[in-house]
């Protein structure tokens, strides 16, 4: 997803669930590539700091899990609702 529509998610997510509700997401470390048309099949990277910032400016409460075992080396966030 680019970063309009990981905001998106995040946005309409929040506005359905209590607080303390978690979501875990995984996504691609490295430089920011958000721009662009979301793709199934498109690569997007975020920064942990990124991904965190457009979060918690939506009412969620980010901490960066990393590395979990992906086998294409994806991390993990934990998004909490506040």
């Amino acid at each position: 997803l680019n970063a309009a529509d990981v905001e998106r998610c995040l946005v309409n997510l929040r506005a359905h669930v209590a607080p303390q509700h978690e979501f875990y997401a995984t996504f691609a470390p490295g430089a920011s590539t958000a721009a662009g048309r979301s793709h199934a099949r498109g690569s997007f990277y975020y920064s942990p700091d990124e991904l965190a910032a457009i979060g918690e400016r939506n009412g969620w409460q980010c901490n960066y899990i990393g590395d979990w075992g992906h086998p294409r080396k994806q991390v993990m966030m934990q998004f909490i609702a506040e």
